[in-house]
């Protein structure tokens, strides 16, 4: 197939096709560590011949959909966001289709599965086709707070606290969980593989929020208790005072709080009392009808109160919000509850593991993730980050032929027809039927009217967006077997010659059992049997090396002088 740029719009392309001698396709994974501010949108980049003539300019590109297509990678999308011409070569660049997720939007604090509150933040930029979302998120529940801020920093942050990923595969927005898919190079151009050693700090520090959502939650002050730091506020007669209050929750709405004569210290929800300047109880009646006020509104963040008090127009005041139990103990009487998402957030310290002798740093980074909400959330988010400033950072840069293609020349792998007849293969909520005992004359009456190209094309929606084929979207976030570890691809170019990566090394206790099971290696023990492997015969393969070695090359295995990578 050739490569070629489709395009939509009202550019000199517009309703038909480019084909292409070169582009370059840039994806990020989203990030393990969340302390790390990396997982871009994605990019396009190609060049066409200028056609000035062609009655529209090439600069009308701008803002077009662009459609690249590759045989031997798959498709991707995404929008032109840049155009420049020399010597009669237009250079188009543009954000993959992820790129939509770059503006600003104000999101509502949600209770709902991860793949709504996912489909939400998408709606937010106008996204609400092309999404495959794991089954793995339909069903669990969490609560989340309102935000102000670019929508793809929020969502690369929800991913990360989820353990998933984004990618945008073909034309499809995809949330997925991580380490799902290996990564196989055909040919490697050139390898390269760096060990530095990383910032060290002795720990590192992990916020972690206890979202919980309510119907009825107390707002203000925090869980409803009172303590004597809650402030009392005060207006003269007539005068307007407006306060943004910052709260421990992320608000949908608020129950407005009414005037009675008298609130509790503990328990009262929603309600308000006045004092006059002798201390005496305002009657509500009589502050209501001469003026007073008491208002409340959520803030535009979703995690304040502004609140706007008005004083009634007697002789009676200052006016305070406050009960007076005697003449030396007031207390404020405000108490607002609220719809929505309220937290309380605490601090977990992870040791990084280096040795006080090698850093005078004691916190090396402090990660704030909001959706990070549960103490086991934050030791698994955290270890990443905390490995990072422990040791050392191993990374390889690899530029290969292919990658995961099952040929050279880009060919599509095809259900077969087994999958055909036993059908169950499911994409995006539908499912293949099986065709097991049934007759030609059931298939003709099924597709009755419809084509064989129609037909093919229903059949390879099912795996277009597999790894087989579909390199774009697929590269980034793949775990690569390389020497003596796993690595995961942190980003990825593709062009059509090449594709090339960064990778961080990602070797997990999992990576090194399989190692170890007995058929990968020949370690004979009596006569030739093999036999399960014990700490011992670890211990004298690793023997004369340290825990820092082991640390460099986990997967390293040695047996009469020999090494070799785990074979599959």
């Amino acid at each position: 197939m050739a490569v070629e740029a489709q395009i939509t719009g009202n550019g000199s392309f517009a309703g038909s096709s480019a084909a292409l001698t070169d582009y370059s396709a840039l994806e990020d994974a989203t990030p393990l560590d969340p302390s790390k501010n990396t997982g871009g949108v994605g990019q396009i980049n190609f060049t066409v011949v200028d056609k000035p003539d062609a009655g529209v300019s090439t600069l009308s590109l701008m803002n077009d959909t662009v459609v690249l297509v590759d045989g031997s990678n798959g498709t991707t999308t995404g929008t032109v966001s840049g155009v420049s011409v020399s010597d009669g070569i237009a250079t188009v660049q543009g954000d993959s289709r992820l790129g939509l997720l770059l503006a600003t939007r104000t999101a509502q604090p949600k209770n709902d599965t991860i793949a709504n509150i996912f489909t939400y933040y998408l709606s937010l930029a106008g996204i609400d086709s092309g999404l495959v979302i794991d089954s793995l998120y339909k069903t669990t529940t969490v609560a989340v707070q309102g935000w102000t801020g670019v929508i793809w920093d929020n969502i690369r942050q929800f991913a990360t606290a989820r353990g998933a990923e984004v990618a945008l595969v073909s034309n499809n927005i995809v949330l997925r969980p991580i380490r799902g898919r290996t990564a196989i190079n055909k040919r490697n151009i050139t390898e390269q593989i760096n060990v530095q050693k990383a910032n060290l700090a002795r720990t590192i520090e992990v916020n972690y929020y206890n979202n919980t959502y309510s119907t009825n939650g107390f707002a203000y002050p925090k869980n409803g208790v009172w303590t004597e730091e809650t402030q009392v506020y005060q207006v003269d007669a007539g005068q307007t005072l407006s306060v943004n209050l910052p709260i421990d929750a992320s608000l949908e709405s608020v129950i407005q709080p009414t005037c009675v004569s008298f609130v509790p210290r503990y328990g009262a929800q929603s309600v308000y009392s006045v004092i006059g300047q002798d201390g005496l109880p305002i009657p509500p009646s009589q502050w209501l009808n001469n003026g007073g006020s008491l208002t409340v509104s959520v803030g535009e963040d979703t995690k304040s109160l502004d609140i706007v008090i008005v004083g009634a127009s007697t002789t009676q005041s200052p006016y305070r919000i406050a009960v007076a139990s005697s003449a030396s103990d007031t207390y404020s009487s405000l108490r607002i509850n609220g719809r929505g998402t309220f937290f309380d957030m605490q601090t977990l310290t992870l040791p990084t593991g280096a040795a006080n002798s090698e850093t005078a740093q004691i916190v090396g980074t402090t990660i704030d993730n909001p959706y990070i909400s549960t103490l086991d959330q934050a030791y698994t988010r955290g270890l990443p980050a905390a490995a990072s400033y422990g040791g050392y950072q191993q990374t390889i840069a690899i530029s290969t032929v292919g990658i995961n293609r099952t040929t050279d020349n880009g060919s599509a792998a095809y259900p077969t027809f087994a999958q055909f007849n036993a059908g169950g293969l499911s994409y995006n909520g539908n499912t293949t039927p099986s065709w097991v005992g049934k007759t030609f004359d059931n298939f003709t009456t099924t597709w009755s009217g419809q084509t064989f190209n129609q037909f093919a094309a229903y059949y390879y929606s099912f795996v277009a967006n597999s790894f087989e084929n579909q390199a774009f979207g697929n590269v980034a976030g793949a775990r690569v077997p390389y020497r003596n570890g796993i690595y995961r691809v942190g980003s990825a170019t593709i062009t059509p010659l090449q594709v090339s990566y960064t990778a961080d090394l990602d070797t997990l206790f999992s990576d090194f059992n399989d190692a170890w099971v007995v058929g990968y290696w020949d370690l004979p023990q009596g006569g030739g049997a093999k036999a399960p492997f014990t700490f011992d015969d670890f211990t004298n393969v690793q023997a004369n090396r340290t825990f820092n070695d082991f640390n460099m090359t986990p997967l390293w295995r040695t047996y009469n002088g020999y090494y070799a990578p785990k074979q599959s």
